[in-house]
């Protein structure tokens, strides 16, 4: 297991989390909207609560800048307007 310690997650910053975590960047995947809209609707998933803003930018920095996420995902959140990307 790779451990990525670019976006350490606490408890206090979202009620789905019991203790100190880690976002695990390298396990990043790209799917089909399509695909996503099944498993959503065949309930294969389980829906949390959603994150605040500034989590999701401190989550998307740290993609941008994680040495273990995929070069071609972090192009796909530039292309998107989801984030910049500082090379």
């Amino acid at each position: 297991m790779v451990h990525d310690d670019t976006c350490i997650l606490e408890p206090r910053d979202h009620r789905f989390l019991i203790h100190r975590s880690w976002v695990k960047y390298a396990s990043a995947d790209l799917f089909p909207s399509d695909k996503l809209r099944r498993v959503f609707a065949f309930h294969t998933t389980q829906i949390h609560d959603p994150v605040t803003p500034e989590l999701l930018k401190r989550i998307r920095d740290g993609f941008m800048s994680s040495p273990h996420a995929k070069n071609g995902h972090q192009q796909m959140l530039v292309d998107q307007g989801f984030t910049e990307w500082e090379q």
